[in-house]
């Protein structure tokens, strides 16, 4: 009989992967027309794979990035062999670029609410998650659309640093600061009296009056204590009256004063006397009052009256 012919590979090559699976295909002849076995040695040290039809599968490891020689050898069963060798390579990915960001601000406050936004790029074109670390104690706020919103303490004045966190899932972060800062409100200004007088008097019958302006605009209460142990009178009016005990001549210091009700007041004293019959009355003050100011120069009106039509400087 005539000597065997050994068969010769015509082609080797990949023609599928998925991940860490490749798929190879390997063709030969043979010039007897001999059945051929293919045997694919993967170079990783598994199992070599037997075909009879040239197509093999194999799962190389998982995240190993390495280059593997496939060796595919041809056998027609009577001795005659060929050979053929592929690489198969799995190159190590880049590495993960961090992302940065490019807008980190305040877009409004409304009275202890605010709302911030940060926008990031990744050049890896990952994926990103925004976390807002309000400074505040309170829990973050994680979200991918880079907005967000948190309100602070109310009424308390002072200072927070916001820290935004960007991450891309991949260990690559970057972080950077706000301060949405609300300043505490201007302090309220005294209220001024401009008029404490009386009004008028009947025997031991008076009734005193004051205006006072606020520069906030707050609205004024009176606090009117007669100086004779009796109870204050309070009220929104500005204008009292009051009874004192019957008999008794003496002088009464009436103090006046004016409150805004977030804790700036102005006082006066306005006195009322009583005296004996047939002794010198003294004169009663009816108008006192800051006529104008400009800074710290101020012009002060006053008018008085005498019971006993004395001449009054």
């Amino acid at each position: 009989p005539a000597a065997n012919r050994p068969p010769a590979v015509d082609s080797l090559r990949e023609i599928g992967r998925n991940g860490f699976e490749v798929v190879l295909a390997a063709t030969a002849v043979d010039p007897d027309g001999d059945a051929l076995t293919y045997t694919f040695d993967w170079g990783d040290g598994a199992e070599p794979t037997d075909s009879a039809g040239g197509i093999a599968v194999h799962a190389f490891p998982r995240n190993r990035f390495d280059l593997y020689t496939v060796t595919v050898t041809v056998d027609d069963g009577r001795g005659g062999q060929a050979q053929a060798q592929i690489q198969v390579d799995f190159p190590a990915p880049a590495a993960n670029r961090a992302p940065s960001i490019e807008v980190a601000r305040v877009l409004g406050i409304n009275g202890f609410e605010a709302v911030l936004t940060a926008t990031a790029a990744d050049p890896d074109g990952d994926a990103l998650t925004y976390t807002f670390d309000w400074g505040d104690g309170s829990p973050d706020t994680q979200n991918a659309g880079g907005v967000a919103a948190h309100t602070f303490p109310a009424n308390v004045f002072r200072l927070y640093r916001v820290t935004v966190t960007v991450d891309d899932g991949k260990g690559g972060i970057y972080v950077t600061e706000l301060v949405p800062h609300r300043p505490p409100p201007a302090p309220y200004a005294t209220p001024f009296l401009s008029v404490a007088r009386v009004l008028s008097r009947d025997g031991f019958d008076v009734v005193v009056t004051a205006t006072a302006v606020d520069p906030n605009g707050d609205d004024v209460s009176y606090t009117f204590d007669w100086g004779d142990g009796s109870e204050p009178t309070e009220n929104l009016a500005g204008l009292a009256d009051h009874t004192y005990p019957e008999g008794e001549y003496r002088a009464y210091t009436v103090t006046i004063t004016a409150d805004d009700g977030h804790g700036a007041t102005m006082s006066t004293e306005v006195v009322i006397d009583f005296p004996p019959p047939g002794q010198n009355r003294a004169p009663v003050l009816e108008v006192a009052r800051v006529l104008t100011r400009d800074g710290f120069e101020v012009t002060v009106t006053a008018s008085a009256i005498d019971p006993d039509g004395d001449v009054i400087t």
